[in-house]
């Protein structure tokens, strides 16, 4: 982030997407809400949590479902979940839900348009 910050003055212009892979392997099962996504960036990097913190930069938790240690496969796969982190995608870049179905006008504009 600190590279580019240096590239770009206004780090919130930039999309960033932070992965923390084999999060079971933190000691945390599961992430049960965005505290435990925010104390564990804190913890274990606090650079990047400083920048986040500084740039008011969004976070959501993700995971495509169970692994299995042994064999390292998803055992049971989580649609809901790739589901909840496409409409947080959308809404981050877009500033709508995905739900949203425009006004009145902005229907009748894009049916002229389209």
């Amino acid at each position: 982030m600190n590279k580019l910050e240096k590239y770009e003055k206004r780090l919130r212009s930039v999309n960033i997407i932070l992965v923390i892979s084999k999060w079971d392997k933190s000691g945390r099962a599961e992430v049960e809400d965005s505290a435990q996504l925010d104390d564990f960036i804190r913890e274990r990097l606090p650079m990047t949590s400083t920048a986040m913190d500084t740039y008011s930069l969004a976070k959501t938790f993700y995971t495509v479902g169970e692994l299995n240690e042994d064999t390292n496969r998803v055992t049971l796969l989580n649609l809901d979940r790739a589901q909840r982190l496409s409409e947080w995608l959308y809404e981050s870049i877009t500033g709508y839900p995905l739900s949203y179905e425009g006004t009145f006008w902005e229907r009748i504009k894009f049916s002229f348009t389209h």
